[in-house]
């Protein structure tokens, strides 16, 4: 069983053509671990409180001068900076780094004016004052950051980012080996130790039953008989 984000199966066949791999014919989803939203931060000296000032700072200033860092092209971060940019019409610079790690640094330094973060990974400087959050980037507020606005809430119709992790098999895996890979990943969720885990991430399990069942149909219309 493999647990993966969505940006190897969904965004790197788009992203990189000589991926070796197809995952609509290769593996077959089992069950919807959860799913993440990143949420906006500024460094402290950027002069702007919420989406709408950082807009107007970023509209008024000269080309490319206002830059965004994330953890990679075609990373989340990557993703949801684009959104923005199309989304409010603004001219953002985007500065890949390798990780998310030396991504924290340049927006802590200053070095880059914005960052769309794992909430966990900026939590404490968050506190500290050293980052200022503006928004988060999925359609509800997050429980980590409920005084952190959406970005639908801050002004920007339709924007929605999240990513999520999914445990998948590979094609031709039986229905039975299959579903007991689904029942183990829910005995997993249900332990106290995971959930609180997941919640220090900023991992959300999904609440839909349709939209875990949508991963219980794929696995027994695609799977070998058991």
């Amino acid at each position: 069983m493999l647990w993966a984000f969505s940006g190897g199966i969904v965004v790197n066949p788009v992203f990189y053509p000589d991926v070796r791999y197809d995952p609509l014919k290769d593996l077959i989803p089992v069950d919807l671990i959860g799913t993440f939203q990143v949420i906006l931060v500024v460094p402290r000296a950027v002069p702007a409180n919420s989406i709408k000032e950082l807009l107007v700072l970023a509209k008024a200033s000269g080309a490319n001068e206002y830059t965004y860092a994330s953890g990679g092209i075609g990373s989340p971060n990557h993703l949801a900076g684009e959104m923005l940019k199309r989304a409010a019409g603004v001219n953002l610079r985007h500065v890949p780094y390798k990780g998310g790690g030396p991504a924290v640094v340049s927006v802590l330094s200053g070095e880059t004016k914005m960052y769309f973060a794992g909430i966990g990974s900026v939590r404490e400087h968050m506190k500290s004052g050293a980052l200022k959050a503006l928004a988060v980037t999925g359609p509800k507020r997050a429980s980590e950051a409920p005084s952190v606005p959406t970005m639908q809430e801050a002004g920007i119709a339709g924007y929605d980012v999240q990513a999520w992790i999914g445990a998948l098999v590979p094609a031709g895996t039986s229905k039975s080996s299959s579903l007991g890979c689904m029942a183990a990943c829910r005995r997993w969720w249900r332990c106290r130790r995971s959930m609180s885990g997941c919640a220090v991430k900023g991992w959300s399990r999904p609440g839909s039953v349709r939209t875990n069942s949508v991963y219980a149909s794929s696995a027994s219309s695609q799977c070998g008989t058991s």
